[in-house]
């Protein structure tokens, strides 16, 4: 049986400090769970005690691992999720969750290639469509444009990441439900107040009809 201990979430950081006893935090334990319902990850801390020594020597292993892995992060993240998707092959549920989770880490990390590209997209799209009133009177520009943006962004991945894989196969089919999730989330500040602009007088006969 395995003795517990509540920590404050002080004491997690304190461990960074490797000098002192092993009294306290040594390390931190990182849980990670899929929760399939809401496409999401949940991640769950938990302070370990003790073999201060060795948990200092684990560090500086992993530091000169993590160096070694900088290039190409996208793509080292995206692999590791199609492998998990690949092993659950059996469950199309749980396939589209990893599916999901890992274009969304993809289009999520803003400094790297594709992710970089998009994030741009994004914020010139908010520039443009800055104007409710004005933006107003452009529909349907804003959605045509929209949809640009998820095209190309759809296309990218197919290009990049599909050649032709086999391991591929089961997970690109998620890609473009994805994508369309994650871009409408980004812009959905954006859109919403244009089109009910845009609509606010056939709202408004609509409630006084009701």
């Amino acid at each position: 049986m395995v003795k517990q201990k509540k920590h404050r979430f002080l004491d997690l950081f304190n461990c960074l400090n490797l000098g002192g006893s092993d009294d306290g935090v040594t390390a931190v334990k990182i849980i990670v769970r899929t929760n399939e319902t809401k496409s999401v990850r949940v991640a769950k801390l938990r302070g370990l005690v003790g073999a201060r020594e060795e948990v200092k020597k684990f560090i500086d292993e992993f530091k000169l691992k993590s160096k070694s892995l900088k290039e190409g992060l996208h793509n080292n993240y995206f692999e590791d999720e199609m492998e998990e998707a690949d092993s659950m092959s059996s469950n199309p549920f749980q396939v589209e969750v990893c599916a999901d989770y890992a274009f969304y880490k993809i289009l999520s990390l803003e400094k790297y290639g594709l992710g970089k590209k998009l994030a741009q997209d994004i914020y010139d799209f908010k520039n443009a469509f800055k104007n409710v009133e004005e933006s107003a009177a452009l529909v349907p520009l804003p959605i045509k444009n929209l949809y640009i943006i998820i095209g190309e962004v759809v296309d990218s991945l197919f290009k990049e990441f599909n050649s032709g894989r086999k391991e591929m196969e089961k997970v690109m089919p998620y890609c473009r439900v994805s994508v369309e999730k994650y871009v409408c989330e980004k812009l959905h500040g954006t859109i919403y107040p244009i089109y009910r602009q845009k609509t606010q007088e056939q709202e408004m006969v609509f409630i006084a009809k009701r």
